[in-house]
């Protein structure tokens, strides 16, 4: 059997591992989904985070139309 100390710093290693590299999976099992990373954005809750990813990537130009007036 493994010594309490031992396994103690064998669990916090894993851990700290996992920790590290948690998003790096998670991002590449998204791209080969077909995910794509377009910007990255932060906010207080969700729908600022959206609202604000929305308003950097809208091209504001897009937003009125000419009709040959």
């Amino acid at each position: 059997m493994i010594a309490a100390p031992l396994l103690l710093v064998v669990v916090l290693g894993w851990r700290v591992a996992v920790g590290f590299h948690g998003n790096d999976w998670r991002r590449t099992e998204l791209a080969r989904e077909g995910f794509q990373v377009t910007g990255v954005v932060s906010a207080r809750d969700y729908v600022s985070a959206v609202q604000r990813f929305l308003d950097k990537s809208v091209d504001s130009s897009s937003l009125f139309l000419d009709f040959g007036s």
